[in-house]
């Protein structure tokens, strides 16, 4: 299945990086804690995969896969889930994005809340 990127709803603070269309850029080289937040609902049940991805490849520590079989329905919607963070080393001018993708086929519309439903903190260590 495709991965596609996350629009990223929530401003949060930059140091020692750049964003731009829903996207971090590291300025300066070195070892990054990366972490993402997402919660989507959709009223068909679905299992879905997330990555944050460099230069638009995932990361393979990122990767999380979320069976829809343990997604619990709440109004008549589904509410996934998915976090995680990784210690990643990136280089300066690589650029992060959060990308998501469904691994069932495609039913419904899925929906990202505002205000904290898809954030992307890269953070870097030393």
């Amino acid at each position: 299945n495709t991965f596609i990127q996350v629009a990223l709803n929530t401003a949060l603070p930059l140091l020692n990086t750049t964003t731009a269309a829903n996207a971090v850029t590291v300025s300066t080289a070195g070892v990054y804690e990366i972490f993402y937040n997402l919660e989507l609902t959709n009223p068909s049940q679905q299992s879905y995969a997330a990555a944050a991805r460099i230069n638009g490849t995932n990361i393979p520590q990122t990767l999380v896969l979320l069976d829809g079989n343990s997604i619990g329905a709440v109004g008549g919607n589904y509410t996934a889930k998915i976090s995680t963070s990784a210690l990643v080393t990136l280089a300066a001018g690589n650029v992060i994005d959060l990308a998501i993708s469904t691994t069932d086929a495609p039913a419904g519309t899925n929906t990202i809340g505002a205000n904290g439903n898809a954030i992307l903190t890269v953070k870097r260590l030393n």
